[in-house]
């Protein structure tokens, strides 16, 4: 049988002295149960169920802060579990947490400090949620999803690195906004770029072009262009330069005309072993002295004879020599050589 106590008016108190409780038994099935609001005083309350229910949908904690942060040492404020024989972990609000603001890009957090840390954009803030355990050190979180309105900033420390723990992910990303790690992009520029098989490299209108007989089915051949004018082509059995001059070391080539770059320096024709030079056309010997040389009479040459052109003279030819002991004279006609045999 239910049994009431009413009071009218006037408060309901019972108490005990310090050194007693007051417990209310209601055996192992049984409920107390406040239809008013309850309002605990001290310094510490100790709920022993298995199971807590709460129908609110908010927990507050530091209740009654009077500062503008969490003023309690080490400013924190969370969650804490407890693991019997290992280490308790908690889940808490820390003061001191920095991050970068992703809309102003500028190291700050939280609603703001204000005080001696200053207050309104721009000033320093300072406020992040951790998981630690009771010492300290950060624990994993496991989440299937990370949203934001803005960007999402991942901060390693000084040293670290934003790392991807799963052997062969990188034979994973198929997807356009996969993100790929080191391994892949060093794959990636193995396969694609190393074994790659560029056709041409071109700037601007400056290229190199390769056809290559293997793909092509025609003859192999490499083209430069530069500003849009063909200037070469590497053909198999021969090299094709239009431009009108081209530099070779120390040659160079001008439309019809072989000369050096180096002034007073022999230019040298020269076949291996027993050959020959071979000219399969007549040869001419112009005149001195020339624009590269205003001598009429060339220096001779200790390594051997020096033929030159100038106008003739006894011999009747205009071709002369000059031998290595500096000795000069006109190579002789046939007719000019009969003629003075007759006469001498």
């Amino acid at each position: 049988m239910a049994k009431n106590i009413i009071i009218n008016d006037g408060n309901y108190k019972i108490s005990v002295d310090d050194t007693n409780s007051i417990i209310l038994d209601v055996g192992a099935t049984g409920v107390v149960q406040v239809t008013g609001d309850l309002q605990v005083d001290g310094t510490q309350t100790t709920v022993n169920s298995s199971t807590l229910e709460i129908t609110d949908n908010e927990i507050v904690v530091n209740k009654g802060e009077t500062g503008a942060s969490i003023s309690v040492s080490g400013q924190e404020a969370g969650l804490r579990v407890e693991r019997g024989q290992g280490t308790d972990v908690r889940m808490v609000y820390d003061e001191t947490v920095l991050w970068n603001d992703p809309n102003t890009q500028t190291t700050s957090q939280g609603p703001g400090i204000g005080g001696a840390l200053g207050s309104g954009v721009g000033t320093l803030q300072l406020g992040g949620f951790k998981l630690v355990d009771a010492g300290g050190s950060t624990i994993s979180l496991k989440v299937a999803n990370i949203n934001n309105n803005n960007a999402i900033y991942f901060e390693p420390g000084s040293a670290g690195t934003l790392r991807v723990i799963r052997a062969g992910y990188e034979a994973l990303l198929t997807d356009v906004n996969d993100i790929p790690n080191k391994k892949y992009v060093d794959d990636e520029i193995n396969n694609v770029v190393l074994g790659a098989n560029f056709p041409k490299i071109i700037q601007g209108d400056t290229e190199v072009r390769i056809t290559d007989n293997s793909t092509s089915g025609t003859t192999s051949i490499i083209e430069t262009k530069i500003d849009n004018v063909l200037y070469a082509k590497w053909k198999p059995s021969h090299l094709e330069i239009y431009n009108q001059m081209t530099d070779i070391g120390s040659i160079r080539i001008e439309d019809d005309v072989i000369s050096g770059l180096n002034s007073n320096q022999d230019i040298e024709i020269q076949a291996p072993g027993t050959g020959s030079v071979r000219i399969n056309d007549s040869l001419v010997v112009n005149n001195r002295p020339s624009l590269q040389d205003p001598q009429v009479d060339p220096q001779f040459d200790a390594n051997g004879v020096k033929l030159y052109s100038k106008t003739p003279s006894g011999g009747n030819t205009g071709l002369y020599f000059v031998n290595t002991n500096d000795a000069r004279g006109e190579v002789i006609s046939t007719n000019r050589a009969l003629l003075f045999g007759l006469i001498f």
